[in-house]
């Protein structure tokens, strides 16, 4: 079902194309270069845990590794507030949030303690920090490792696992136009006797609203 322009149409609202948080491939896109800066490892090296097809993999004494989403929490109610744009008729709703994205990230290779050292110390220096603060992004936690070595082609193959905890912010804007006039009736009690009053209001009218009597 197509969303609705704006507001000024009944229906479903969607937010606008752009701009959007990273999402898909962009997400993956942004881990793959994170890891790869931080570490220092070619591009090569590093590739998404999970693929439409299944790459081929390193030789058995090469590092690389491997990373994917494992998790994803979101806040429970997003904060939102609308943004008048100058227009009368127009106007829209700023939705902003903050999401928690586990990144599972797998070291495979003769040197996996250097590289994932490279990696935890590496996300705390300020200058490789840069990337991740122009996208609204900010590092929460990195787990402590855990050895798993892995039975790849008869052979074991030494791996580490670690957590990598991001904070994403998403906003989104919805086309929610400024309220330029409302009309209405307020009705009410009198506390003398049982009789319903009524009282219209026009915003645009404002200096001609009738009392109650």
């Amino acid at each position: 079902m197509p969303w609705v322009p704006d507001s000024t149409t009944a229906g479903y609202l969607g937010p606008e194309a752009s701009p959007q948080p990273l999402f898909d491939d962009a997400w993956d896109d942004f881990l793959h270069d994170l890891i790869a800066g931080v570490t220092g490892m070619p591009d090569t090296s590093v590739v998404p845990r999970w693929q439409p097809e299944e790459p081929v993999l390193p030789e058995l004494h090469t590092d690389w590794v491997a990373f994917g989403v494992t998790n994803i929490s979101t806040e429970f109610e997003p904060y939102q507030h609308h943004v008048d744009t100058g227009d009368s008729d127009l106007g829209n709703t700023v939705m902003s949030e903050t999401e928690q994205d586990t990144i599972l990230v797998s070291f495979y290779g003769p040197n996996v303690d250097r590289y994932f050292s490279y990696l935890r110390r590496g996300l705390y220096v300020e200058q490789n920090r840069a990337i991740m603060r122009a996208n609204d992004v900010a590092l929460l936690e990195t787990t402590e490792p855990i050895r798993a070595p892995e039975l790849i082609k008869l052979r074991w193959v030494n791996r580490l696992d670690v957590n990598l905890v991001l904070r994403k912010r998403c906003h989104f804007t919805y086309p929610v136009r400024n309220l330029v006039r409302a009309q209405a009736v307020i009705y009410g009690n009198d506390p003398r006797d049982d009789s319903v009053l009524e009282a219209p209001i026009d915003t645009g009218n404002v200096h001609q609203v009738a009392p109650l009597d």
